[in-house]
Parts: structure tokens; C-alpha cells; sequence
């Protein structure tokens, strides 16, 4: 069978609870029926990065 394919986008993975949350989201597919891409943008540079 196919993988689902799941593209997720987030503006930037500074440290907070969205980029966890998304971080987690992809972690926890099962990667024999999902392929998951995560698409972030830059990390400000006062920011701390979860990337």
C-alpha cells in the first residue's frame, strides 16, 4: 500500500509550543504509512532554534 504523503508548514521553529507541537505531530506517524515533510522558515537571531 501507498504512504500517505503529509507536508507541513511552519514559519519558523523558534522555541515555543507550535514548533513543539509540530515537531511532535511528525515523530509521532507511523513512517510505514506516512511520509512526512516539514517545511520551516528562518529563526529570528535572538531566537532559540529547535531546528
Amino acid at each position: 500500500m501507498r504512504r500517505v504523503k503529509i507536508l507541513r508548514v511552519i514559519a519558523r521553529l523558534n522555541i515555543g509550543g507550535p514548533a513543539v507541537h509540530v515537531i511532535n505531530l511528525c515523530a509521532g506517524l507511523d513512517p510505514q504509512r506516512f511520509e512526512t515533510t516539514l517545511v520551516c522558515g528562518d529563526v529570528g537571531q535572538h531566537e532559540g532554534d529547535m531546528g
